[in-house]
């Protein structure tokens, strides 16, 4: 099951990025044409906004995978292994009632949305119930799911070591 996980934030990691190159391109156009032509996009501040909450909403879970976040780096690089372990498994109740908090209160908001079918007040109003509703909690579920994949390998690893 971790390996599905892990497969599934990985490919999900990997097809978002090219979102990003997307994003880049549409706002290099919209640059281009709005300072060379005077000629601004009505769209490309929505998209691009939409896309940067498709990015960082799909990027938490490929991120842990590969433990790209921030952590306290002075205390963290300092203590060994098994202190590092230790440390990540008393942080896992409470990154797990964020997370779940998190997934609750999206899906409450992306419900609500998609029942008023939202769409955003700028450029040409575009919909973006379906943000709300499917992007947004699914990327926390993501997340959380690689969060308790992360905790048993390292309740794995203790179990293990103490064995030893």
């Amino acid at each position: 099951m971790l390996r599905v996980i892990d497969a599934i934030n990985e490919k999900v990691g990997f097809y978002t990025s090219f979102l990003l190159v997307a994003m880049t391109f549409m706002i290099t156009y919209e640059v281009v044409a709005r300072r060379f032509f005077n000629s601004p996009t009505s769209w490309a501040w929505s998209i691009s906004t939409q896309l940067e909450c498709i990015i960082a909403a799909l990027a938490g879970g490929y991120c842990l995978l590969h433990h790209a976040h921030v952590r306290m780096d002075a205390i963290y690089s300092r203590v060994s292994e098994r202190s590092r372990v230790i440390i990540n498994v008393a942080t896992f109740v409470l990154v797990l009632l964020v997370l779940g908090v998190m997934l609750w209160r999206t899906s409450e908001m992306g419900l609500l949305s998609f029942s008023l079918l939202e769409h955003d007040v700028r450029g040409f109003r575009p919909y973006i119930w379906h943000l709300k509703l499917i992007i947004i909690p699914g990327g926390v579920l993501l997340f959380l799911l690689q969060e308790i994949a992360e905790f048993t390998r390292s309740l794995q690893f203790l179990l293990r070591k103490r064995q030893q």
